[in-house]
């Protein structure tokens, strides 16, 4: 079963923030995400100015993943 990361690469070089968040949205809000999947998906929310959200999930991902710098840097 495919979870689409393989289209993600695409929709983020197009600027296709719709599509990209569609894709990360059911990935990052598992409770065992990875810190990458909540910080893409922060950037991806920031691209569509919805800085509350991108906020959380940036603060998602420092709490999982304390070394994460740029996820600090954008916070």
């Amino acid at each position: 079963m495919s979870n689409g990361l393989e289209q993600l690469g695409p929709c983020l070089a197009r600027g296709d923030w719709p599509a990209a968040e569609a894709i990360l949205r059911p990935l990052a809000a598992r409770p065992d995400a990875d810190p990458a999947l909540t910080y893409n998906l922060g950037r991806v929310l920031m691209e569509q100015d919805r800085w509350d959200e991108a906020s959380d999930c940036l603060r998602r991902t420092v709490a999982h993943a304390p070394g994460h710098a740029n996820a600090w840097f954008e916070l």
